[in-house]
């Protein structure tokens, strides 16, 4: 168990957990995690330490919520530059570009991608390179 500000932690490598002061931090990953997963977790730490100056253990759901949703957006952007995204873009001119292909591209989940880009694929609608996204 850890104590950090009087507050008890249990199960501390369950989940990647970052220890910020100032703009320096220490994040701690489970080490058994897959490749793949680390280097998620790790750019979206990251970015909490980057972007974020408050303690997420006293902050309420909606503060929560948002600081999260910002640090995987801007991991995606992180780890999916907006200049390789361009091979993307002239691949789906030729042929359909889906989401589970942009994820294996940059080594990623289809979650992960889906922080980049909310659509579903891209492909090419007479002429023009289109998004596609699928109605449930």
């Amino acid at each position: 168990m850890l104590h950090l500000d009087n507050i008890a932690l249990w199960n501390f490598f369950t989940f990647p957990f970052l220890i910020v002061i100032g703009r320096r931090g220490t994040i701690y990953i489970d080490p058994d995690l897959e490749a793949i997963e680390k280097k998620i977790l790790l750019a979206e730490e990251f970015c909490h330490c980057y972007a974020h100056h408050i303690s997420q253990i006293r902050a309420d759901k909606h503060i929560v919520g948002k600081t999260e949703a910002q640090a995987k957006r801007m991991s995606a952007y992180l780890l999916m530059p907006a200049k390789f995204m361009e091979n993307i873009y002239f691949t789906a001119a030729e042929e359909p570009v889906m989401i589970s292909d942009i994820a294996d591209y940059f080594a990623a989940t289809e979650e992960f991608a889906h922080f980049h880009h909310r659509v579903d694929g891209f492909s090419n609608v007479k002429g023009n390179v289109g998004s596609i996204e699928w109605l449930e």
